[in-house]
C-alpha cells in the first residue's frame, strides 16, 4: 500500500466520511487514478467496507462524448441508477487526467458533460438525474479534486506539479509531509 494513499484514503474514510462497517462505498475511479482507488478499496474492505470499484476510461469517455447517442449521455442509465440506489457512500477521483478537449465535443453536446456530478456546477440531465438518486437515498459523496493535479493539467497552466500537489494537500490533509 503506498503510504500517501493510505495517509488520504484514512483521512476521507475515517476523517471525512465516518463510516461504519457494513456501508456499502462505491469507489470511482479514472484510469490514472486506479493506484489510489485500489488503496481506497483495500482501505474500505479494512473496516469491512462493501466495495463497489468502477473505473472510467478517459479515452471511452471522450470519445462517447464526441460520438455517442445524446440520449445515452443525457440519461442516468437504470443500472447506474439502481447501483446508486444501494450505495450509502460515492468516492470519485476527479479526472480526466488531461484537460477537457472542447475544441473537439461538438458544441451541441457540450451540455451534457458531467466530471462533478453536482447539480450546482453540472447543469447536464445525467447530472440532475444522479442528483436526484443520490438525495432520495442520501448518499454521503466525497470527490478527491487533488487528482487533477497531472503533468498534462499543469505544463498548459505553467504550473510547478509537485506545487500544485502540495498545494491540494496543504488544503485537503491527504499526504504526510
Amino acid at each position: 500500500m503506498n503510504i500517501e494513499y493510505a495517509t488520504l484514503s484514512k483521512q476521507i474514510l475515517d476523517g471525512c466520511l465516518s463510516t461504519k462497517p457494513g456501508q456499502r462505498v462505491w469507489i470511482r475511479s479514472w484510469d490514472h487514478t486506479l493506484e489510489l482507488a485500489s488503496d481506497l478499496a483495500l482501505a474500505s474492505r479494512k473496516r469491512d467496507l462493501e466495495v463497489l470499484l468502477t473505473v472510467q476510461l478517459e479515452d471511452l469517455w471522450l470519445h462517447s462524448m464526441i460520438e455517442a447517442p445524446p440520449e445515452l449521455l443525457d440519461n442516468l442509465p437504470a443500472h447506474i441508477a439502481a447501483a446508486l440506489e444501494e450505495t450509502q457512500i460515492y468516492v470519485y477521483t476527479l479526472g480526466p487526467r488531461k484537460p477537457i478537449p472542447w475544441d473537439k465535443i461538438p458544441v451541441d453536446r457540450r451540455g451534457s458533460v458531467s466530471v462533478w456530478l453536482d447539480a450546482r456546477y453540472d447543469k447536464s440531465r445525467f447530472a440532475e438525474g444522479w442528483a436526484k438518486v443520490a438525495r432520495k437515498n442520501k448518499v454521503r459523496m466525497v470527490g478527491i479534486e487533488a487528482t487533477l493535479a497531472t503533468p498534462e493539467r499543469a505544463e498548459p497552466m505553467d504550473l510547478d506539479l509537485e506545487e500544485w500537489r502540495r498545494g491540494f494537500c496543504q488544503v485537503f490533509g491527504c499526504f504526510e509531509d
